[in-house]
């Protein structure tokens, strides 16, 4: 990942230093943002306006539109125009500006401007939101893959089997972003899609505590229809490509044994 700055580091004049630093969500897609993001609004932060159907923060699309290709396909950052942007972008989303309250946005493609939405919103948090990476190379959105994957992986991924292609960019990006997530200690909250659908109730009081919430009385009425792990259905072949192609991240993320990158955690 190409540096963060290419100036001194939390330059007063590119800061949005705000009164209630915002809550801010991202992730592969497919890996359970929008769930999420249901959670965060019944504990009460609000999460903007306007969305599409899928509770992405369409003020912000603008904004990743121009500087995630060239975030990651440059070795300089322009700080300026990056804050100067967000900044418009942020006016849009919610309202008053600057809120006062718990607030943020959702939308998975976050993930890729992380360190530079942290040097500009001091205080942000961000919320991870991880899937097994066999699912998301299984699934039919593929969006991230094919807007920035020539960026991330290089053309040649063009040359591969859509599942390699997409496991190998799950792995590059949520690496990243949890290596990034060291720097950011207790602001950097990460929340596993398979953790919701084995205890959901569990792991939204988790998330409240993390983030410092108080809960409404009562269980979080968020319906949960788990969907079936994708993965088992693989061929033998194809999935034994895949672990190799993504397992040390696997592992990371409690997806594989460490003693055996060929075995799944049961």
């Amino acid at each position: 990942m190409p540096a963060a700055t290419t100036g001194p580091d939390r330059n007063p004049r590119r800061l949005l230093n705000l009164p209630v630093p915002p809550v801010v969500v991202g992730g592969s897609g497919g890996s359970g943002t929008r769930l999420v993001a249901q959670v965060l609004r019944w504990l009460g932060v609000d999460l903007g306006a306007p969305l599409n159907g899928a509770g992405d923060a369409m003020a912000l699309v603008p904004l990743y539109d121009r500087h995630i290709g060239a975030v990651l396909g440059a070795g300089a950052v322009d700080l300026a125009a990056l804050g100067s942007d967000l900044e418009a972008c942020l006016r849009r989303h919610v309202s008053p500006f600057p809120p006062r309250r718990p607030w943020g946005w959702k939308n998975p493609r976050s993930i890729y401007l992380l360190p530079w939405l942290d040097r500009l919103l001091p205080g942000m948090v961000f919320v991870h939101v991880i899937r097994h990476g066999l699912d998301i190379a299984t699934s039919a959105n593929q969006n991230q893959l094919h807007r920035h994957g020539d960026a991330v992986l290089g053309p040649g991924w063009r040359g591969q089997p859509l599942p390699l292609a997409s496991v190998r960019l799950w792995a590059v990006v949520n690496g990243r972003a949890a290596d990034y997530g060291r720097r950011m200690g207790t602001r950097y909250v990460q929340v596993r899609y398979e953790d919701l659908c084995r205890d959901f109730q569990g792991a939204v009081r988790r998330l409240a505590v993390q983030l410092g919430l108080v809960p409404p009385p009562g269980p979080c009425p968020v319906p949960l229809a788990p969907a079936p792990p994708r993965w088992p259905a693989l061929e033998p072949g194809l999935r034994q490509r895949l672990i190799e192609a993504a397992g040390p991240q696997l592992q990371r993320f409690g997806y594989l044994e460490p003693c055996d990158a060929g075995e799944f955690r049961q």
